[in-house]
């Protein structure tokens, strides 16, 4: 399995998927120099108004839309996740966040 790099000034070992072995914030170490992870820590600040507004409209979303089981808004260093379960709708609030897109197949 590949090995997946992180943008945090750590290192650290993960025993299970993805198989993390080390962290860089340097160039990626791919064969073609990429990272996995994309930070989003130097975006530009939500402020605690559109924050909100996002909350709001996730969890009205989820209300709307029962067969739904997540929602979520992104921009600048700011993310909203939204996440349904059969008792509860569960919201987390990230800045600085990380993102990275894992493929299911090769």
């Amino acid at each position: 399995m590949k090995k997946f790099n992180f943008v945090e000034p750590i290192k650290i070992k993960l025993d299970k998927y993805p198989n993390v072995n080390s962290v860089y914030r340097e160039d990626g170490d791919d064969d073609d120099g990429y990272k996995d992870f994309f930070s989003f820590e130097n975006g530009y600040d939500v402020s605690d108004e559109d924050t909100q507004k996002w909350i709001n409209e996730s969890v009205q979303y989820l209300l709307d839309n029962p067969e739904e089981t997540y929602s979520y808004h992104a921009g600048g260093n700011k993310l909203v996740i939204a996440v349904r379960n059969t008792e509860e709708i569960h919201v987390l609030v990230s800045d600085s966040y990380m993102e990275a897109y894992i493929p299911l197949y090769d």
